[in-house]
């Protein structure tokens, strides 16, 4: 493997490596002109970025041409502001290289730190850089450093210059502490003579190459990435970033009842993207925290995966391009024979006529109306004209069963016993755990958060969390986390942050829509179901039910209206797909619709046979 990995990523700079080897890495921010002093140095022309895009991909190695009687090599790094690649993935390109050179016993005699002298101040991008730069190295490898300013020929004033590398050198935080460990301060001006300067001071040294603290953590003392200094430290970055993000978050959380309040549909939806990109921002901050914790042999594992599927794709692309060069000298070939009359084709497209179903609109048992709706984004569609599917089965003595529907994700069970599911792999995993005996509900709100409820008079709340519900749910997260909780009778999510959860005790907590039932109702609440934007099903104790449904969820007002002497047993609405529904009721009736491109319907149907022996027509 480690000829391999030596071949494939280029350790040695297509060399075997010898003792007499000079290496000597470049680094510093994107910009300061890494690959233009190492395209100076060398006969190979390395990519220099003009634009807004990063040109330094990997870690390159260079041979240098300006010494003819010793092997020089420069490595060209990726900066820690790399406008293609996030933080984690730069400091796992450059560990992998630095840990693999270690043992394969390539040491470095120096470090070339690039900053340009350009800047006013040192920016963000620019400390941290430096900071990730020196647990990197280590103090004990810092006198081996030589921190070199770059772009005099663009100042003015060079009296500005000095000033600034002045400021440099006596700030403890910026190179102070950098100098006091013995690393140099030099200027490079741009051209060759001043780059053969900066290098010859390695080349001509007699210190032995060094070991730099990363490659000591990942290679001698075995720690994996975020185990080491430079994985702490770019940790500790990512959460700052991370409780930044939050704070934006919540922020937002006032907004959007403001928004919510006032009908602002436009407005909400603005809101609403916004606080999806914040959330995929902790979500990837999440991910690659967890993906520092890798160690080299995984890296190994990692980059051999990637080249081999770099390999397909290229097998591939040859394969197409061979293809389309045939069918290009075929289509010449038989050109001459292309010259008749163009045919008139007819595009056939078939019109349905959709019709608008009665009873859609906003009604209840027992006459009691629910609000106006309100105007609401253009759902995903169904034909209203399609059919509901029933079934009718044997009712037995204990009858809780657990459905669920959201999008692609299903779960229909009855207390752990012949479950059937589709969820996403981490609740997946929950479930076959063997702790799912006594499941009670599932639900997901937004961003695709889901609560696993498992409940017992006897062995008390289980709860399992999906996603980022701590964040998202803060204010349900602590009523259900409370040690004295009683058994969960019921559970919901909905859009909107909507949610209902109400114990034993009749204890609840809640957010609801501004169209929802008002009154002395609290310990009324039987069931809810949340769906599509502001719509709801709210079955009460004494078997009343009050729904608002507007024009969403075929069929479903008008079977409530029709059944209504007999009490819903469970209730479901896919909140991703406004035309998707599951009702059960307590006289032996199950019937559900769903959108076309639903995939849960077969499961449903296995699982209420296997269960129920539910006889479906």
């Amino acid at each position: 493997m480690a000829e391999f990995l030596r071949s494939a990523d280029d350790l040695g700079g297509g060399f075997v490596p010898r003792a007499s080897d000079i290496y000597i890495a470049v680094m510093g921010v994107t910009g300061a002109g890494k690959s233009t002093l190492i395209s100076t140095c060398t006969e190979k022309e390395v990519k220099i970025g003009h634009d807004l895009q990063a040109c330094t991909r990997g870690l390159g190695v260079y041979p240098c041409s300006l010494f003819k009687n010793k092997n020089v090599y420069l490595v060209d790094t990726p900066g820690f502001d790399d406008t293609n690649r996030t933080d984690k993935e730069v400091l796992k390109e450059i560990a992998f290289w630095l840990g693999s050179s270690y043992k394969q016993r390539i040491r470095l005699s120096g470090i070339i730190y690039l900053h340009r002298i350009t800047d006013n101040r040192m920016q963000g991008s620019a400390r941290k850089n430096l900071y990730m730069f020196n647990k990197l190295c280590g103090p004990n490898a810092l006198q081996h450093v030589i921190l070199a300013t770059t772009m005099w020929e663009r100042l003015s004033d060079e009296g500005i210059g000095v000033k600034h590398e002045k400021e440099l050198v006596e700030t403890e935080d910026f190179w102070g502490f950098m100098v006091r460990q013995g690393s140099q301060v030099r200027r490079h001006y741009n051209t060759r003579q001043s780059a053969r300067e900066l290098l010859q001071i390695f080349v001509s040294s007699n210190d032995p190459p060094v070991a730099l603290k990363i490659q000591e953590e990942m290679v001698d003392a075995h720690r994996r990435l975020d185990e080491t200094s430079a994985g702490r430290e770019l940790d500790s970055i990512l959460a700052q970033e991370r409780e930044k993000y939050r704070r934006e978050f919540e922020e937002m959380k006032a907004e959007m009842k403001e928004a919510l309040t006032a009908r602002d549909i436009e407005m909400t939806e603005i809101i609403r993207q916004s606080q999806r990109e914040l959330l995929d921002k902790i979500e990837a901050i999440d991910r690659d925290r967890q993906e520092m914790k890798v160690s080299l042999e995984n890296m190994y594992s990692e980059r051999i995966a990637e080249l081999e599927n770099q390999l397909r794709h290229q097998q591939n692309a040859n394969s197409e391009m061979h293809k389309s060069m045939r069918e290009k000298l075929v289509s010449m070939k038989f050109e001459d024979l292309n010259n008749s009359e163009p045919q008139d084709w007819k595009m056939v497209s078939r019109n349905s006529d959709f019709k608008s179903e009665e009873g859609l609109e906003n009604n209840s048992r027992l006459g009691r109306e629910a609000d106006p709706p309100k105007s609401s984004p253009t759902p995903p569609h169904s034909p209203s004209d399609t059919w509901v599917t029933r079934g009718f089965f044997d009712i037995p003595d204990e009858f809780h069963p657990v459905i669920f529907i959201h999008d692609e994700n299903w779960f229909f069970g009855r207390g752990g016993k012949d479950d059937y599911y589709e969820l996403p792999s981490d609740v997946g995993d929950f479930l076959s755990g063997g702790k799912n005996n006594d499941v009670g509900f599932i639900s997901a709100g937004v961003h695709d958060c889901i609560y696993v409820v498992c409940t017992g008079k006897d062995t008390g709340n289980r709860i399992f969390k999906s996603g980022l519900v701590s964040l998202v749910y803060m204010e349900l997260n602590s009523w259900l986390d409370s040690a004295s909780r009683p058994q969960i009778l019921e559970f919901s999510l909905g859009p909107n942050w909507d949610y209902f959860a109400r114990d034993a005790r009749h204890d609840t907590q809640c957010s609801l829509p501004e169209n929802f039932p008002t009154g002395e109702f609290d310990t009324q609440i039987e069931k809810v179901a949340f769906g599509y934007d502001d719509t709801y099903v709210v079955v009460f104790s004494d078997g009343t039910v009050k729904y608002h449904l507007g024009k969403h969820y075929p069929h479903l007002a008008t079977e409530l209206d029709s059944w209504w002497e007999a009490k819903i047993v469970a209730i479901q609405l896919d909140v991703k797909h406004p035309s998707s529904w599951i009702a059960i009721f307590g006289n032996g009736i199950v019937m559900y619709h769903a959108d076309p491109s639903a995939a849960w319907t077969n499961d449903l149907r296995d699982w209420a046979i296997k269960n129920y022996n539910v006889r479906w027509w």
